[in-house]
């Protein structure tokens, strides 16, 4: 704290960034749920069942584009950050795969959730540095 301040502009972009860290994880225990059972391994996941799992990947992706459009609307992040909202095609892809779990691209999720955090991650970044300095 050596500003001797809060940011609320830190952890506003902390959420959506969690919610997707989440994600990539959820999506590689969603991947391994016989494998963990047979295992003995109790994971979200395998509590939610198939059609749980989806719906609770669908709400971690949402919700972080959710997050974002909350934080520009109440000014905690630059409207430039609305750039994230270019990476919503990526972000569609993954939540369909996630509601197709036997397809092949499926054992790929925790992949292409990592990529859209990238690129997520990269929008926000972008946002937020052309916010303060234009």
């Amino acid at each position: 704290m050596q500003s001797r301040e809060v940011s609320w502009q830190a952890g506003a972009l902390a959420v959506p960034a969690a919610l997707l860290t989440i994600a990539i994880l959820h999506g590689n225990n969603f991947r391994d749920i016989v494998e963990d059972r047979q295992a003995g391994y109790s994971t979200v996941a395998g509590l939610l069942g198939p059609r749980g799992s989806s719906l609770y990947y669908l709400l971690l992706v949402g919700g972080a584009y959710a997050a974002v459009l909350a934080f520009v609307a109440v000014g905690w992040l630059s409207p430039w950050c609305l750039l994230v909202l270019a990476t919503l095609p990526y972000a569609w892809r993954n939540v369909r795969t996630a509601f197709r779990p036997a397809r092949v691209a499926f054992t790929l999720l925790d992949l292409l959730t990592a990529q859209l955090h990238l690129l997520f991650g990269l929008a926000m970044v972008a946002g937020t540095a052309i916010g303060r300095w234009s």
